[in-house]
């Protein structure tokens, strides 16, 4: 397959394929991307294009994702690892990016591609405007990868966690446009389909279509056990809708607050709707007309699943 050169002119061994790729974090979405570069590297066959190297506080983590095929080695010094890379991937939580960046502000070449793995976009943009440098901005692209579920670490990592997921891409006014077209190229040999849009919509869009939903899974399981003194009961008694509702709620908690929190006004925007949305389907199903309700559920011309 042939790429693009512009994301990684320098020092990629074939074209258009980064040489050496630095993945900071070592979660579900930072080893699964590591084992999906190493995979689809390894399907084309050849000679051996990427060299993975994975970096995370938790050092047993790290080595987890190399004892499981998923990178070819540890990064212990970040300053270091960063210096020599072409692609520099953060999969991160929220509160470390800041620090990360600052690391790289001093430490990433100017020939580096810098992206994020979060899931929110506006957050990441403004702490990379204000740390990093303005060559080190214009080669830096916030993504998110439209995967996962309620499963986290490296253990549970893999290539097939990410393959075929969407990929969104939220460029800042000032990339440049021929790295954006290099890393679209590059994630489409990954088997990714891409989307771009910008940081803020990006934000607006999933706090509807992720961070709601979250929020309300971990709401209704809450509601479900405050009906019980018993948890086995709950356990016993739920339906498949229930199931279906509270599945995310099975997530980090605690890794959700710094999602949530850093899209906090979106997700705020969104939940001011969704009341909006819940008042009228109150009001018709204490008015006892069915009709009436059944609109509010599903006004014509919209998706009903």
């Amino acid at each position: 397959m042939h790429l693009s050169t512009a994301a990684f002119p320098e020092t990629a061994t074939i074209s258009g394929w980064p040489g050496n790729v630095l993945v900071i974090g070592s979660g579900l979405v930072g080893a699964s991307l590591a084992a999906l570069i190493r995979q689809v590297d390894d399907e084309q066959g050849g000679t051996k294009r990427s060299r993975v190297v994975v970096h995370d506080l938790c050092v047993e983590h790290a080595r987890a994702a190399v004892a499981a095929g998923h990178a070819d080695a540890v990064a212990l010094d970040l300053p270091s690892a960063a210096a020599t890379a072409d692609l520099i991937v953060l999969a991160v939580p929220a509160r470390a990016v800041r620090p990360v960046l600052r690391t790289l502000a001093g430490a990433a070449p100017s020939r580096a591609v810098i992206v994020d793995m979060g899931s929110v976009k506006a957050d990441f943009a403004c702490a990379a405007a204000h740390i990093l440098s303005p060559d080190q901005l214009a080669r830096t692209v916030p993504c998110h990868p439209v995967a996962g579920g309620t499963a986290s670490g490296p253990a549970m990592a893999g290539a097939q966690v990410l393959r075929g997921c969407r990929m969104v891409l939220t460029p800042s006014q000032g990339c440049d446009e021929r790295v954006l077209e290099g890393l679209l190229d590059f994630w489409r040999a990954l088997g990714f389909a891409c989307v771009v849009m910008s940081p803020e919509r990006h934000d607006r869009v999933y706090a509807v279509l992720s961070h709601l939903p979250h929020l309300l899974s971990f709401a209704l399981l809450r509601q479900g056990r405050s009906l019980f003194d018993d948890p086995a009961m709950l356990a016993s008694l739920r339906g498949n809708a229930f199931d279906l509702m509270t599945r995310m709620a099975r997530s980090n908690p605690a890794l959700w607050a710094e999602v949530l929190g850093a899209n906090r006004e979106e997700v705020l925007f969104g939940l001011t709707e969704l009341r909006s949305i819940l008042a009228e389907i109150e009001t018709n199903l204490r008015g006892d007309d069915a009709a009436a309700l059944a609109r509010a559920l599903a006004p014509e011309g919209e998706m009903t699943a």
